[in-house]
């Protein structure tokens, strides 16, 4: 069923070694540590228009690019950004919303043939507040709309996940950062690890079978100039 294929893709965010690589870029650290909170506190932060994330994955689930589209404010008020997502032949459209707890949730993904799959009542969530002790419990399903045939609904599925600590500095094939915060995650009894780097985004995930990791940011035309 499709809604399994967009779970499995909602997941798979990166997955990157959390050691030292000598060969990486530094990114220098903010000015003062309040500036680096602040900007950490923003979960829309890594959305620049135009940026691409490139993932690889080290087991067989696929590698894939995502490509920031458009932030955009809801009819709700909600801030907002939409991406595209690639994988070999096939792509799809997602919306993630920042709720009232300062969470970004992936509300939906348009396919390529018009279909949506949704997650309700809530979505996943993409990124939080990076802070320890900063956490969810947000019970979800999935609904595809038009539904294929033989399709059923998919029940409510428990879904919690928490911010559990922070690591000082830390460096990736993308660049050396000044801090990365794990987050800990369960989705319907399957548990899932990931590293998130302000301003920059998920760099690891992995658990359940998964290990992915960035390998490549480009950054909008405009800004390379």
């Amino acid at each position: 069923m499709r809604y399994l294929t967009a779970c499995l893709l909602t997941l798979l965010l990166t997955g990157c070694p959390v050691t030292p690589t000598a060969s990486a870029p530094v990114v220098t650290a903010s000015p003062n540590r309040e500036a680096e909170e602040k900007v950490a506190l923003d979960v829309l932060s890594p959305y620049v228009v135009g940026r691409v994330f490139e993932y690889e994955s080290r087991t067989s689930n696929p590698s894939y690019t995502e490509t920031v589209l458009e932030r955009l404010t809801l009819p709700d008020g909600r801030r907002a950004v939409k991406t595209r997502i690639e994988s070999g032949e096939h792509s799809n459209i997602s919306l993630a919303a920042v709720d009232s707890h300062g969470r970004l949730m992936r509300l939906q993904r348009t396919f390529p043939d018009g279909s949506i799959v949704k997650q309700e009542p809530n979505g996943f969530v993409v990124a939080v507040p990076l802070r320890v002790g900063e956490s969810w419990d947000v019970p979800l399903k999935f609904v595809q709309t038009p539904a294929e045939p033989g399709d059923t609904e998919s029940e409510l599925l428990p879904y919690t996940g928490r911010v559990t600590e922070v690591i000082r500095p830390i460096s990736c094939p993308v660049g050396t950062f000044p801090a990365a915060y794990k987050v800990e995650s369960r989705f319907n009894g399957a548990s899932v690890t990931e590293w998130y780097v302000p301003e920059v985004g998920c760099i690891s995930t992995r658990g359940d079978g998964m290990d992915m990791y960035l390998v490549k940011m480009t950054e909008p035309a405009a800004e390379r100039r």
